[in-house]
Formats: structure tokens, C-alpha cells, sequence
């Protein structure tokens, strides 16, 4: 800054990068300072933004009426406008996804929708209003929604985004087969993530269709993965734990007991989320989902159990077992940390 008083750019994005590695208290110092050294509008909504986001993301729900004052005053201070475009979006998606109340949601990106915004900004403004109809269950409206953002945004990372969750949105209205023709395509793509979320999503369906043809178990599945979706937890564990007793022993039993551990992690229930992955690396040797179960329990005993010889064990498997696996460069890397490498 001292260098350069008139470039925030670098700063802003030290702040992003202290985010995506969850250093919450570093990111609102970074993104303080950019407040209070900068007129510039665009870079304050950026930390604003940012600010918020993390506010929301780490909530529980007696923050929820202090968080949406706070939208409210900001959206207030800069206006309805183009400037205040994420905002306004992340303040339709807290209302929604947070606080359950998707027509207020809607109402928020509707109003927006009027202003003068470029067909990126538009896309930006659709993309929240889909996914709010997808929790609204609303799925034909959210599929017309990704479409004209296929349609207005051809070969962008943005249209593929949103191909991915018009895919997603037929597999919550067990539209199976649809689902199937759309993620084919979405293999092939070239966002790492969305290629990885495609096979995901191509594998779950095939696998689960062979041994049952009327898909009792998948429906089930989907029903159970709309709750999670929805930020229903709670219930969502029940409808997979659910699966475990009516489907056990069917193709299926895997990735329920890899969404079940991912549930249990996230509410801090770690022990009973490494016993799930557990049973799955024991009771399903050749799983796709090994290298997950592997990676997730060696991230659990590394950074919330603090038992580093034993994510250093998992991890080494992930790297040995499984080079092509997406978790195999940070599996690499937490190893030498791990093993006191100084050439990182």
C-alpha cells in the first residue's frame, strides 16, 4: 500500500485468498483497512461484501435480525444501484437461505432485474434467482431461469455454471434421465469443478439405476440431498441415515455414508464423522469415493483433532493410492507440511 496508495487490487485479493483458506479474523482486518484507506465505491462494496458474507457464513440464528440491519443499512447508504449489485444479491440469498423466506428473496432480485445492468450483471442476478427457486422447489421456473443464461452467455464458465444447476434442478424433481443427457455434455467441460461435479452426479445416477430399475432408493437420495441443499441439516441427516437402514447393502450405502460423515463434520461431531468413513473404506474397498473418505478423515485428525501422524498416514494413501484424484495436490501438500518440509 505504501508503494502504491492508489492500487488496492492485490489487496483485495490477499483478502479473497485469506477467506478460501477460512482466516476469518486476517480477511477483516485486510478488508478494514481497504475501508478506511479508499473513496473508491467499487472497492468498498467489494469489502462490504466480503464483510458480510463472512458475517453470514459463520451465523447462528440469533445473528440472523443483527445481519439484516446491517444489509439493510448498507444497501441503504449506497443505494439500489449497479454499484450495489452483490449486495443486493447476497442480501436476497440471507433472506432466503438463511432466514426461509424465498418470496421476500424474490422480491429483492425482481426490483433488481430493472436496472441497467450488462447481460454478465443480469446472469449474476438470475443465477441467485434460479437457486432460490430451487429451494423454493420451484424447479420448472429456476430451469427456464439457467436456460436464458445458457442462451445469453454461450462458452462462458458462467453459462457452464449454470448448465450444472439446471442439471442439478432435474435430479431434485427426479428427472433422472434428463439429468443424465445434461451432465454428459458437462464431463467434457473445461472448469475442473464443474467436469468433477458432472461425473459425480453421471456416477450417482447410473450406479443406482442398475440394481433398481423404478430408482426407489436414488428418488430417496435426491430427496435427502435437496434438505441438505435447502440448509436443513438436521433433517437431512435423518432422511440419509433413513437410507442407511431401508437401502443397506445396496449400491447406494457409499456416498449416504459419505454425505452422513460430511453432515457430522460440519456440525463438529468429528469422531462420528471419521466411524462413517471409516465403514465406508472398510465396507466398500472399491468405492469412487475412497480417495474423499481418505482425504476428509485425514483433514479432520490434521487441522480439528490435532493428530498429525495420523492424517500423515491418510494422506501419504491418498498421494499413493490415488494420483488422480482432485484432492491428490493438496493431499501432497498438507504431507510435507506435515513432515516438516521446508521446499514447499
Amino acid at each position: 500500500y505504501k508503494r502504491n496508495p492508489n492500487n488496492f487490487n492485490n489487496i483485495v485479493t490477499l483478502a479473497r485468498l485469506a477467506i478460501n483458506n477460512k482466516q476469518q479474523e486476517e480477511a477483516t482486518t485486510i478488508l478494514q483497512f481497504v475501508l478506511e484507506n479508499t473513496q473508491d465505491i467499487g472497492l468498498q462494496m467489494q469489502a462490504h461484501h466480503f464483510l458480510m458474507e463472512m458475517k453470514i457464513e459463520h451465523a447462528n440464528e440469533s445473528d440472523y435480525g443483527t445481519i439484516d440491519t446491517e444489509l439493510q443499512l448498507l444497501l441503504k447508504q449506497y443505494g439500489i444501484n449497479p454499484y450495489s449489485l452483490d449486495l443486493q444479491i447476497l442480501a436476497a440469498h440471507f433472506n432466503a437461505f438463511y432466514k426461509k423466506q424465498p418470496i421476500e428473496a424474490i422480491q429483492i432480485l425482481t426490483k433488481t432485474l430493472t436496472l441497467p445492468l450488462n447481460l454478465r450483471e443480469e446472469a449474476k442476478v438470475k443465477m441467485e434467482l434460479a437457486d432460490i427457486m430451487v429451494y423454493d422447489e420451484k424447479f420448472n421456473q429456476a430451469i427456464l431461469y439457467y436456460a436464458q443464461i445458457e442462451d445469453n452467455l454461450q462458452n462462458d464458465d458462467f453459462s457452464y455454471e449454470a448448465s450444472m444447476k439446471m442439471a442439478k434442478a432435474n435430479y431434485y424433481k427426479n428427472d433422472f434421465d434428463w439429468t443424465l443427457q445434461q451432465v454428459k455434455v458437462l464431463k467434457q467441460s473445461s472448469s475442473l469443478l464443474i467436469a468433477n461435479d458432472a461425473v459425480a452426479l453421471f456416477l450417482l445416477i447410473t450406479d443406482n439405476s442398475v440394481e433398481d430399475s423404478t430408482r426407489v432408493a436414488l428418488k430417496a437420495f435426491a430427496k435427502a440431498d435437496l434438505l441438505l441443499y435447502q440448509k436443513k441439516k438436521d433433517l437431512a441427516l435423518q432422511e440419509f441415515q433413513k437410507i442407511l437402514v431401508k437401502h443397506k447393502g445396496e449400491s447406494i450405502e457409499d456416498e449416504t455414508l459419505l454425505r452422513i460423515g460430511q453432515i457430522l463434520e460440519e456440525k463438529k461431531e468429528y469422531l462420528n464423522a471419521l466411524s462413517n468413513y471409516q465403514i465406508l473404506l472398510e465396507n466398500h474397498k472399491e468405492s469412487v469415493f475412497t480417495d474423499e473418505a481418505l482425504f476428509f478423515s485425514a483433514e479432520i485428525y490434521n487441522k480439528a483433532l490435532n493428530e498429525p501422524e495420523k492424517a500423515k498416514k491418510l494422506y501419504e494413501k491418498v498421494i499413493f493410492e490415488h494420483p488422480d484424484s482432485i484432492f491428490y495436490t493438496e493431499a501432497q501438500k498438507q504431507f510435507r507440511t506435515l513432515r516438516g518440509d521446508n521446499n514447499l
